[in-house]
């Protein structure tokens, strides 16, 4: 059974700008599924020797801990988080 993931909580003002920047992605992606898969697919594409950041830390722990169907769901609930997944 997956774990179904919450989006990690951010302040009103960061939120705002994550919805513009990933509004943005998700129409270059061309919709919200290719958006997904993308995301997804470059959380697990994170490598040991790429350089240094926490947000390759992240992805690294995320490739260990959870499933790709996993994975979705979080992106998902982070794009319903913020007003762009088309869910209520």
């Amino acid at each position: 059974m997956p774990i179904d993931l919450q989006p990690i909580p951010v302040d009103a003002r960061r939120a705002a700008r994550q919805a513009v920047l990933l509004r943005q992605k998700i129409e270059d992606a061309g919709g919200i599924e290719p958006a997904v898969q993308a995301a997804v697919d470059a959380i697990l594409a994170a490598r040991s020797v790429d350089p240094a950041s926490e947000l390759k830390r992240l992805r690294l722990l995320y490739q260990v801990f959870y499933t790709r169907e996993e994975l979705e769901a979080l992106v998902r609930n982070t794009f319903d988080s913020l007003g762009l997944g088309g869910r209520p």
